[in-house]
């Protein structure tokens, strides 16, 4: 019976470094497989667009809250130019859309909910200062660039009756890339310096934008008095 006992017992012991060297190498595998997804510094940008304006993982950083938003000038599809200037003086909302037809695609459903949040918040907020801009990011997604009718016919559906412009992106310009743009929507909220105050990326919800913009409004006007 002891003999019994201690030969269960040492075949207990020796199961235990087999044990642990299995627990070692599902733990590698483990960090392994989360370095390929991550990577050491942050998110890799494996998407189409984030191959296509060359966005590296410091993306994060690029444009976060607390910076500086870049100045642009950009035309807008009903004519004319908008430059980011011009709204210095006042919270800003500039919301990179998809503007290119393809009206089945996860982005396309996307933005079109993001559109209907923000202009309902341009509605509300547009008395008390509150300006919004829509850039169509869609060119430079690989294969779904809106052409200039594309962008006209969007406008029409989409911002017929709303105090905003569309504007349209451009390689040299390549706005989307200054401001880390790696999917959309994304959306920013700017305070009267420019400075970002939120980053959405991917849809915001009404909830959310209306939060942000509400507590922004009251900022603004705090610092006003």
């Amino acid at each position: 019976m002891k003999k019994t006992v201690k030969t269960a017992k040492h075949a207990r012991m020796r199961s235990i470094p087999v044990i642990l060297l299995m627990i070692l190498g599902i733990a590698a595998a483990a960090v392994w497989a989360f370095e390929e997804i991550v990577g050491e510094t942050g998110p890799t940008n494996e998407t189409p667009m984030a191959k296509a304006v060359d966005v590296k993982a410091e993306w994060l950083t690029q444009l976060a809250i607390g910076m500086k938003a870049p100045n642009f000038e950009l035309e807008d599809v009903r004519g004319g130019s908008v430059a980011l200037s011009e709204f210095m003086k006042s919270p800003l909302l500039i919301s990179f859309v998809f503007v290119h037809d393809s009206y089945q695609s996860d982005m396309a459903q996307a933005t079109r909910a993001q559109m209907v949040f923000v202009k309902s918040l341009n509605e509300q907020y547009g008395s008390k200062g509150l300006h919004v801009v829509f850039i169509d990011g869609s060119h430079f997604v690989p294969g779904y660039e809106a052409d200039s009718s594309q962008r006209i016919n969007f406008a029409c559906d989409w911002l017929d009756d709303a105090n905003a412009p569309l504007l349209v992106d451009t390689e040299d310009e390549n706005v989307t890339g200054k401001y880390g743009v790696i999917r959309l929507p994304t959306t920013f909220l700017l305070d009267s310096e420019g400075v970002v105050v939120q980053r959405w990326d991917n849809t915001a919800n009404a909830a959310q934008l209306a939060l942000a913009v509400e507590d922004q409004s009251m900022n603004e006007e705090r610092g006003n008095k």
